[in-house]
C-alpha cells in the first residue's frame, strides 16, 4: 500500500474518532480501485459491447435489408442513412447504460469485503473432508470415509482402515478404531456431519465461513510499554501515547511487533510504526508489558480483490439482464419494431417523410392509388345494388 506516495494514506488516517489506519486502508483501497487499470477496464468493456452489438446490428441490418420486398428501401439512400442513424442510438444506449452501471458498481466493490469471501469459501466446501449435511443413510461401512468392515462381524460393526485412525464427526473424535456405526451415528456430534475415519480431526467446512462471519477479524499488533528499561507508552484517560523521544532511544517512533516477542517486528510497509507524542488508536487489549492494537495489514488487498471478484460476478449478471431483462431486452424485444420507428419519424409528419424518403413516399403514392381504387370498386358495388334494386321494383 505505501509502495507509492505515503500521501493518500496520510490523508486517509483520520476518522470521526480520530487517527484510524482501517479507515485509510478502505479510503486508499477506493480510491485506488476507481482509478488506473479500473478505468482502462471500463472503457475496454465498453469498446467491446458497442463493437459486438455494432456487428449483430449490421448483420441483421443486411439480412432484412436483402429480402426482395425491401428492395425500394434498401436503394433509397437517404431511408438508409437515416434508419442506420435510428439503429446506432440503440448501440449507444446500451453501451452507456452498461457503463453508467459499471461505474456505479467501481464506486460500491470495495465496500463489500465479506461477500466475496463467503462466495469463494461456499464454493469450496464440496471438496471438503468433513461433511455438513441435515440427513444421511449409513447402510454399509464404506459409506464412512476410511473404514470398511470387520472381518467375522456384519454392518453396522465397522472399523478404520488404518490401525492408528480414530473416528470424528465435524472436529470431534467420537469413537476408537473399531466402531458401531449405527451407534456412533445416533451422537449428537454426528447428528448433522458425517462420521470419518482419520488420524486427527479434519478443517471443518464451516471454520473458514464462521471465521469471515466474524464481526471482528483483523489481526492484532503488539507494542512493548518499555525498551531498555525506559517507559515509551503512557496511558492518558482512555488513550495510550507514545512517550519516548529521539533523545533517549535514538529513534524516531516506537515499532509494532507481531507478537509479544521484541524481536518480531512489523514491516513498516504493513503498518508504519507510531511517532513519539501521537496518540494510539485501536487498542483492544492491556498486559503487563504489552498493548494489543487492531490490525489492517491485510484489509487494503482484501478490499481490492473482493472487489474484483464481485466486479466480474456484476458483470455477467448485467450482461445477462441486458440481452433478456423484461424491460428493453435486446434479444426478441417486441417493442423494438415500434421504438426504431418512433425514433426514425421523431417530429417528422407523414408529407415530410414522403417527400425525404422516396421510398416511403412512393409506397404513400402506391397506398393512395391502393385506396382510390378500392374507393371506386365500393362506389361501383354501391351502384349495382341500387340497379339491382330499382330491376326488383320495376
Amino acid at each position: 500500500l505505501i509502495d507509492k506516495s505515503t500521501l493518500s494514506w496520510n490523508l486517509g488516517d483520520v476518522s470521526i474518532v480520530g487517527a484510524n489506519l482501517c479507515n485509510a486502508a478502505a479510503r486508499e483501497a477506493r480510491e485506488t480501485f476507481m482509478s488506473g487499470a479500473s478505468q482502462k477496464g471500463a472503457a475496454i468493456f465498453e469498446f467491446g459491447i458497442r463493437w459486438l452489438l455494432g456487428k449483430h446490428m449490421e448483420v441483421v441490418h443486411d439480412l432484412v435489408m436483402s429480402m426482395p420486398r425491401h428492395e425500394a428501401y434498401s436503394q433509397d439512400a437517404n431511408f438508409e442513412q437515416e434508419l442506420k442513424r435510428a439503429e446506432q442510438t440503440f448501440i449507444d444506449g446500451w453501451a452507456e447504460n452498461f457503463r453508467d452501471d459499471f461505474y456505479d458498481h467501481l464506486r460500491m466493490a470495495t465496500m463489500n469485503v465479506q461477500q466475496a469471501r463467503i462466495m469463494k469459501a461456499l464454493h469450496s466446501m464440496e471438496g471438503m473432508t468433513t461433511k455438513s449435511t441435515l440427513s444421511y443413510e449409513l447402510t454399509n461401512c464404506s459409506d464412512i470415509t476410511g473404514a470398511s468392515k470387520r472381518d467375522r462381524e456384519a454392518f453396522p460393526a465397522c472399523k478404520c482402515n488404518h490401525v492408528k485412525h480414530r473416528v470424528f464427526c465435524g472436529t470431534e473424535e467420537v469413537s476408537e478404531r473399531k466402531f458401531d456405526a449405527l451407534q456412533t451415528k445416533s451422537m449428537p456430534q454426528c447428528t448433522y456431519s458425517r462420521p470419518y475415519c482419520a488420524a486427527e480431526a479434519s478443517r471443518h467446512d464451516l471454520n473458514d465461513l464462521a471465521s469471515i462471519l466474524n464481526p471482528n477479524p483483523a489481526k492484532k499488533f503488539y507494542l512493548p510499554k518499555k525498551l531498555d528499561g525506559i517507559t515509551v507508552l503512557v496511558k492518558e484517560g482512555s488513550f495510550w501515547r507514545a512517550s519516548g523521544s529521539v533523545r533517549k532511544l535514538g529513534a524516531h517512533g516506537l515499532n509494532f511487533r507481531q507478537s509479544m516477542d521484541w524481536n518480531d517486528m512489523v514491516d513498516q510497509k504493513v503498518k508504519p510504526f507510531v511517532r513519539w507524542g501521537a496518540k494510539i488508536p485501536g487498542v483492544v487489549g492491556e498486559y503487563d508489558d504489552w498493548i494489543a492494537v487492531d490490525g489492517c495489514d491485510t484489509l487494503y488487498k482484501d478490499l481490492v480483490d473482493s472487489a474484483v471478484d464481485l466486479l466480474t460476478i456484476h458483470i455477467g449478471s448485467k450482461m445477462y439482464d441486458m440481452l433478456y431483462s423484461p424491460k428493453d431486452a435486446i434479444r426478441k424485444n417486441p417493442e423494438f419494431a415500434r421504438q426504431l420507428f418512433e425514433k426514425m419519424k421523431g417530429e417528422k409528419n407523414d408529407a415530410f417523410l414522403g417527400t425525404a424518403f422516396p421510398s416511403l413516399g412512393q409506397r404513400k403514392a402506391v397506398e393512395a392509388e391502393i385506396s382510390r381504387q378500392q374507393a371506386e370498386i365500393t362506389e361501383i358495388a354501391s351502384s349495382l345494388e341500387k340497379f339491382k334494386l330499382a330491376l326488383e321494383q320495376a
